[in-house]
């Protein structure tokens, strides 16, 4: 009986895992979309980190970058621009760290599920 744990946790362990990430799945496209992407530039060093961009009307506008996101030192950075406000931005590369740690979640879950139910069969 206790042999049965293993594909147990292992079903159990998958369920969460695809749970909570078709969870996140669906927070992530409640997120705003049809926002432009522009590039922007890496300004300061760090905790004072900027990304300057440039706005459709011309105007050279600065978002401050939250502490934990990793950017590059140097080089272009992708932004994403409100096309109804363009002074609102936000920087693309969380979005797409999201959506990576999603999708990786979902097939962690799914493999754990599917080995859970072979376990399972070939012990019973």
């Amino acid at each position: 009986m206790p042999i049965l744990v293993v594909p147990v946790a292992f079903l159990a362990g998958g369920a969460v895992l695809v749970w909570w990430a078709l969870r996140r799945r669906r927070a992530l496209a409640l997120r705003p979309s049809g926002w432009l992407p522009v590039t922007g530039t890496l300004v300061g060093a760090g905790a004072s980190r900027r990304v300057e961009y440039v706005s459709p009307d011309g105007r050279r506008l600065r978002i401050q970058v939250p502490a934990g996101v990793p950017l590059p030192d140097e080089g272009p950075v992708e932004v994403l621009l409100d096309p109804r406000d363009p002074s609102r931005a936000r920087l693309a590369e969380p979005d797409v760290v999201a959506v990576r740690l999603v999708r990786q979640l979902l097939l962690l879950g799914i493999v754990s599920l599917v080995v859970g139910l072979v376990i399972l069969v070939v012990l019973a």
